[in-house]
């Protein structure tokens, strides 16, 4: 499989989720050096109608974003209803210049280690996330994580 045809088939499974959960943007952050991604730019994202690009903003350390460090230690998914109140707090450009209010996201694991997550990031606040959001998110993880699996 070619990276190009491995990010379309990703990109599948984020739009699916991305319209199931009516976000404003879904991502993959992956770091895999092997195919040249690093989780400070998304390898795969989906976009509302408007919603501006993450993609080549590689200048935020993500890892080090409360979200993801909350993310590292619990390795289940992180639903944040109103990011202004989150406890685990994201990168402020998130907010600021791209618009998200709420999100949800899940890691991403090979051989024990989080190499990336998924996230669906929502323009409302608060935004409840519910079971079906939560059971949307672990499909795609595991769809998303077949597809980094297959041969290719």
């Amino acid at each position: 499989m070619a990276r190009d045809r491995l990010v379309e088939e990703i990109e599948a499974v984020l739009e699916d989720l991305r319209v199931r959960l009516g976000g404003l943007r879904a991502t993959l952050r992956l770091d895999d050096p092997a195919r040249g991604w690093h989780s400070d730019d998304p390898c795969a994202e989906t976009l509302a109608p408007g919603a501006p690009s993450m993609r080549g903003e590689g200048t935020i350390s993500h890892r080090a974003a409360g979200t993801i460090v909350w993310l590292e230690k619990h390795r289940t998914i992180l639903a944040q209803p109103d990011l202004a109140m989150a406890e685990a707090r994201p990168p402020q450009a998130l907010i600021e210049a791209y618009g998200a209010r709420s999100q949800i996201i899940a890691p991403v694991e090979r051989d024990g280690a989080m190499v990336g997550w998924v996230s669906i990031h929502s323009p409302e606040a608060p935004r409840p996330w519910g079971e079906a959001d939560r059971q949307a998110m672990r499909d795609a993880v595991a769809a998303v994580s077949r597809l980094l699996a297959a041969p290719g």
